[in-house]
């Protein structure tokens, strides 16, 4: 087959954003001027109040108080975030590319800020609680990042049985959330890997981004992600990339000159992953 490419502008500016929900007062403001001047160059802070009523917060609490989506949380937890007048929004900025400072400055903040106020900390995109302590593995090289640590692969009901599966956490490395649509509940594990090595080999190749561009750079994502499960050979799997604008997102497709059905590739796929 034809290896197919995607042409992907990218944004000049990256952000990652954590909550410190239901604090018991604002933070002190000497303290969140330290963390700033502490920042590294490049690196940019921003502490802001979310109102209870904000729809981040508000679609936060609808998942934190489903039994199904969070069975191992206190319920005495979303009731107490939904009852708490206001939240802090803890936001770090950075050029894309390598290191992604504003990753491991955003998880220090928000450590920081939750022990002074007393608040949860809470990722709102997936939504979940964050570790307390929440300590990432050290920027050290590319090639030893833990994608998986700041990318979650996530599920959810489609009609007729089917599933959809996205991703949450791109967006902090500039790319769109990969997303597709009507997989048979069986090809959910074999796919579930796929993304998991499509956010792998898509987050490293923003790491080779030029950062003096300041208009954004574009990224070449080619199609051909290799799929490693421990203790199985590793796997190269063509897919082709469409670019949902209307959705910011990444439609995962059949690549070009496949002839049979969508549905019956997506299946294919799943066979190939999963050794069946």
């Amino acid at each position: 087959m034809t290896r197919q490419t995607l042409t992907l502008g990218m944004p000049a500016r990256v952000s990652v954003l954590y909550v410190v929900a239901a604090p018991e007062g604002p933070p002190p403001p000497a303290a969140v001027t330290e963390l700033a001047d502490a920042l590294p160059d490049g690196v940019e802070l921003e502490v802001t109040e979310l109102t209870a009523g904000h729809p981040a917060m508000a679609a936060a609490v609808r998942v934190l108080s489903c039994p199904d989506c969070s069975p191992d949380l206190d319920p005495l937890v979303p009731m107490l975030i939904d009852a708490t007048g206001g939240h802090l929004a803890v936001r770090c900025s950075a050029s894309p590319g390598w290191p992604p400072h504003h990753l491991t400055w955003a998880a220090l903040a928000t450590d920081q800020i939750a022990r002074l106020t007393g608040g949860i900390r809470l990722d709102p995109g997936v939504p979940c609680l964050l570790p307390d302590p929440w300590r990432p593995a050290p920027l050290t090289t590319p090639e030893a990042f833990a994608v998986s640590e700041w990318v979650t692969v996530g599920t959810s009901r489609e009609e007729a049985g089917r599933v959809g599966m996205h991703t949450t956490g791109l967006t902090a490395f500039g790319l769109p959330e990969l997303l597709v649509r009507r997989l048979r509940p069986d090809d959910v594990h074999g796919w579930w890997h796929l993304f998991r090595a499509l956010s792998d080999s898509l987050v490293r190749r923003t790491f080779d981004l030029d950062r003096g561009i300041e208009s954004g750079p574009t990224l070449q994502l080619a199609s051909e992600p290799v799929v490693a499960i421990p203790g199985l050979p590793p796997i190269e799997v063509e897919v082709r990339l469409r670019h949902l604008r209307r959705d910011g997102l990444l439609g995962v497709i059949a690549p070009r000159g496949y002839e049979g059905r969508e549905m019956s590739w997506r299946s294919s796929v799943a066979s190939s992953i999963c050794g069946s």
